[in-house]
């Protein structure tokens, strides 16, 4: 039991890494701070595939297999699940981005013409400090990766059209390991 509770703590740890990534993702306000938390958060992720798979060896690698057979499936065909392992890949093993991002848009308003009947107009000013008061928020991207040659391009997102955000792909990805992880303590009473 000991190769079991070592191996799984390391995934625990890994899985709970992979939460901080994601729930910092959600409060990034910029580019690089946004690229920082992703890539931590493809690495952490898939330590918790490979820290398990470990730990199901050790114990029993026949019954593990079996367990794990439909969750290897369902990585495998998954665009998201698919796109993440080979992101991690590229990430590790690569110079190239794996994230993009449109540009930070605002909007000052400094003031208004009055204007008056029979009167010339009269510039009144509104923002005499000049702070933005219209803001669009930098929208992140997750981009086209490629592993060992093969480009892999990340699945669209369901909210609105276009690549998935790495805020979606990392809640969507979560899910799906927190499931598995679950699942393993269920059949292995890790």
């Amino acid at each position: 039991m000991g190769k079991l509770s070592g191996a799984f703590s390391v995934a625990k740890r890994e899985l709970s890494a992979a939460e901080r990534h994601f729930k910092n993702m959600k409060e990034c306000e910029s580019f690089d701070d946004m690229d920082i938390e992703w890539r931590g958060f493809i690495v952490s992720i898939e330590k918790v595939w490979k820290k398990i798979e470990r730990a199901g060896v050790a114990v029993n690698r026949g019954k593990f297999g079996q367990f794990q057979k439909p969750y290897k499936a369902q990585k495998k065909q998954d665009r998201l699940l698919n796109y993440i392992l080979h992101a991690r890949n590229s990430d590790e093993h690569s110079v190239q981005e794996v994230t993009g991002h449109l540009s930070n848009y605002s909007c000052t308003p400094i003031g208004i013409v009055q204007r008056t009947m029979g009167k010339p107009d009269v510039f009144v000013p509104v923002n005499p400090l000049r702070k933005p008061a219209i803001k669009m928020d930098i929208k992140f991207e997750l981009v086209d990766v490629t592993d060992r040659g093969q480009a892999y391009s990340p699945p669209w997102g369901n909210g609105v059209p276009g690549p998935m955000s790495p805020v979606e792909a990392a809640e969507t990805a979560l899910n799906f390991y927190r499931n598995y992880m679950n699942a393993f303590v269920a059949e292995f009473g890790a």
